[in-house]
């Protein structure tokens, strides 16, 4: 763009950071940075952000969990985040002195970096000064400092969301969700059925699996009282992602046939992107889990249901013929070749990964 005379603007240049920030490459974003400080474009509030974010490991969907359970598997996939080459912290105080102004968004995440950091107390100080909200003040303490709508750091549905992501990542998502539950009652924010709010109840589900007994400090039912809170209470039509963790939530109790009950809610609900590619992965989860505890008959009950889809009961089907189990040969077809030894799926169920699949 440059070499034909093109200036790229503020925006644009914001979205080729967080494209650049996808290749994990920081070199290539401090290039960027760099050029773009030494261009005349104007150095927006936004443009400030998406360097913060790209620099300071400030994008919540590239994290992995921290605590107990330090798997070989789980160590590799730590290293394969983003590193931290800046301090969010330092960022702010350098955009401020140069005068651009701070949004939400940008305190968003400076919380984001603080809890991957393990700065809690940094956090809850923050949450505090900004928005005057804290698990020791009353709610007429809080009104002293109440921000008004409009205000530049007024909080959103997205500031809830760093706040629970924050704190999940290090093993305090009960205490992140006490303080998120604070500030939404302190400024009324509405949770709906929007993009935004899905995606605070994706990564309130997503922290409930992953900080649950016996990996983390909450407890199992926490994930049952957010579920119940999107479905029963909100009336939510849950996304992937948030059937994903409540199957694997069923999974890990063995409750193979809970979770598969649930498998064809991916088809019911419209929140739900590429419902097939869901069903694949949960069946594979369910079938393998019922050929590891013996229960042949309800394996090939399950797929039997699937049969009208031929492209899921096919991928399922070649699936479970790598894994030996004699006794469930011939049960499918007549020209199915032996099955190949079947692998104990259960540490499989611990080290998912997000996707934008989920």
């Amino acid at each position: 763009m440059i070499k034909i005379g093109y200036q790229p603007t503020s925006i644009e240049y914001s979205k080729i950071i967080k494209t650049a920030a996808k290749t994990r490459n920081q070199d290539i974003v401090e290039q960027i940075w760099k050029y773009i400080r030494s261009s005349n474009v104007e150095i927006s509030t936004d443009l400030w952000n998406s360097y913060i974010r790209a620099t300071c490991n400030a994008d919540e969907t590239l994290w992995y969990r921290r605590f107990n359970r330090n798997t070989n598997c789980e160590s590799k996939k730590i290293q394969k985040e983003p590193i931290a080459t800046n301090h969010a912290v330092n960022l702010v105080t350098q955009m401020i002195e140069e005068g651009v102004t701070p949004n939400s968004r940008t305190f968003e995440l400076v919380i984001l970096y603080l809890g991957q950091a393990g700065e809690l107390d940094y956090v809850k100080s923050l949450i505090h000064s900004l928005w005057g909200v804290s698990l020791n003040c009353s709610r007429e303490e809080a009104d002293v400092v109440k921000l008004h709508t409009g205000d530049l750091n007024y909080p959103t549905i997205t500031t809830l969301s760093s706040i629970i992501n924050s704190f999940g990542v290090s093993n305090q998502f009960l205490i992140g969700l006490q303080i998120m539950e604070r500030i939404q009652k302190q400024y009324n924010i509405v949770l709906d059925g929007s993009s935004a709010s899905l995606q605070l109840w994706k990564s309130m589900m997503r922290w409930a699996f992953w900080t649950s007994e016996p990996w983390g400090n909450t407890s199992p039912f926490a994930l049952e009282l957010v579920w119940k809170t999107i479905i029963e209470t909100n009336k939510i039509q849950p996304s992937g992602s948030m059937i994903h963790y409540k199957i694997l939530r069923e999974l890990c109790r063995r409750d193979y046939d809970s979770a598969a009950s649930m498998i064809p809610m991916f088809f019911e609900s419209s929140n739900v992107k590429y419902p097939d590619q869901h069903v694949v992965q949960s069946l594979k989860k369910v079938a393998r889990g019922y050929i590891r505890i013996g229960n042949d008959d309800k394996c090939v009950s399950l797929l039997k249901k699937y049969e009208s889809f031929p492209g899921i009961y096919q991928e399922v089907f070649d699936d479970i013929q790598r894994y030996n189990k004699p006794s469930v040969y011939g049960k499918f077809s007549s020209d199915i070749l032996a099955l190949e030894h079947f692998e104990a799926a259960a540490d499989e169920l611990y080290n998912v990964e997000d996707s934008d699949l989920l």
